[in-house]
């Protein structure tokens, strides 16, 4: 990914190099010509309508040249960005799904689950209205908001009796945890953040840095919201499937205290409306 970026970096530079250098010429062939003109004009006694005329001309022809590699310029730069772009997606894709299979490896669960979490995220964003590049980057973090799980150990995320005092502790380290390996990653939008946040709620309940409000991302309010929906609505290692029904009763009844209420009434319209359903499941790639 860094080095996509700096491939980026040194095209952009390798197009201001050529600019500069084309002006120079530009400019060094413009004032040859005219210094042409004026010894021709100085020998032949050139009358004074026709030397203002050649002068028109000639600077029509150094307009004219400046506008038509500029145009050059802006269109290679456009192709040239659009391909980095999609390459810089591939990566990104590709980095995420290296980090997913870590994760299953590490505890088989979570593959399906964050799976499931980034195609109700993606859905609840885009009924939000959210641009497509937040949209991209919400599906990011939802595929990997619980990677900081892999620091904990197997014997804690699969324990079906109660955990104690000590094992939630660690288990709500994994947000910051996720939070700092994301972010040695350079991603276009602030991922790394959207999971560090994903375990925080509206009233200042949650766990994380303690925010509330609006100083909590909307991405994260998603990301939470369909969090806990997919968890409640699928069985857990300590407990079987509650079900939809359930959940979205849950996030409505816990509106505006620990949800966003936007969100949750963008998640119940999917489920109650627009007939979603996890079954559905699509690829999180982003789209584009």
């Amino acid at each position: 990914m860094r080095a996509t970026i700096q491939q980026l970096k040194g095209w952009q530079s390798s197009v201001t190099r050529t600019s500069m250098v084309f002006i120079g010429a530009l400019s060094l062939s413009m004032f040859t010509i005219l210094y042409l003109l004026f010894m021709i004009e100085q020998y032949y006694r050139v009358a004074p309508s026709l030397r203002v005329l050649v002068y028109f001309f000639l600077w029509l022809a150094v307009l004219t040249l400046y506008s038509f590699h500029t145009l050059y310029l802006l269109t290679h730069e456009q192709n040239v960005l659009a391909q980095h772009e999609h390459g810089m997606r591939k990566v990104l894709f590709q980095t995420v799904e290296s980090l997913v299979a870590q994760l299953e490896a590490h505890d088989p669960y979570i593959g399906g689950h964050e799976r499931r979490v980034a195609h109700l995220a993606r859905a609840i964003g885009e009924v939000l209205g959210l641009a497509e590049e937040r949209i991209d980057g919400l599906v990011l973090a939802a595929t990997v908001h619980d990677v900081g799980k892999i620091q904990v150990p197997g014997e804690i995320l699969n324990k079906t009796e109660p955990l104690t005092e000590r094992e939630f502790e660690i288990i709500k380290s994994h947000a910051g945890a996720g939070s700092e390996i994301l972010g040695s990653i350079e991603f276009p939008t602030p991922v790394a953040r959207i999971v560090q946040q994903h375990h925080e709620r509206v009233d200042g309940s949650g766990y994380g840095e303690g925010l509330s409000g609006e100083s909590i991302l909307l991405e994260a309010k998603i990301l939470t919201v369909a969090d806990v929906v997919e968890a409640m609505a699928h069985e857990r290692p300590y407990r079987p499937a509650l079900g939809i029904d359930k959940a979205l009763a849950d996030i409505s009844e816990k509106k505006g205290t620990l949800y966003d209420p936007e969100v949750v009434d963008a998640c119940v319209m999917l489920f109650t409306e627009k007939g979603f359903t996890f079954d559905e499941e699509k690829e999180s790639e982003p789209a584009g």
